[in-house]
């Protein structure tokens, strides 16, 4: 069901949103490491991020590899219960780092690219659609 990048390095054609302007299309090399910005937030929630929180740890003998993301779907969600909701508008321009990014494959056998970040760690992650996230200006990407 989930595939990992083989690249650590992904180029993707994003729609970002510039503040105030039109959107504009270009090329971003998006890695993990690199630092996301929650940005715009209409409502309550944003629409196209999920806030998963752990709630109960178990012991594991799980690891990922941090410099790629290797691993780390396996590592985060395979033990343990989690609260889901979609991420609030409360986090609006706050900074998380991209722990992850993988291809899931839907009940459609449709590819969408997932982007994993950091909110806090071991405990809090987001679930991020990459191209309606950028698309819809609710991520920017900061180098």
């Amino acid at each position: 069901m989930y595939r990992q990048l083989v690249p650590f390095t992904l180029l993707l054609m994003l729609s970002i949103a510039s503040s105030g302007q039109d959107t504009d299309h270009r090329d971003i090399d998006i890695s993990v490491g690199d630092t996301l910005e929650f940005w715009n937030c209409e409502g309550d929630n944003f629409e196209f991020i999920d806030l998963y929180s752990k709630t109960r740890f178990e012991e594991t003998d799980l690891v990922y590899d941090s410099t790629t993301g290797d691993g780390f779907y396996e590592y985060f969600f395979t033990t343990g219960d989690f609260d889901v909701h979609r991420l609030t508008c409360d986090y609006a321009r706050t900074k998380c780092i991209i722990t992850a990014i993988n291809y899931v494959t839907d009940d459609n056998g449709n590819q969408r690219l997932v982007i994993f970040a950091t909110i806090k760690a071991n405990e809090k992650v987001a679930w991020i659609e990459a191209q309606e996230a950028f698309s819809a200006g609710e991520v920017v990407w900061r180098k």
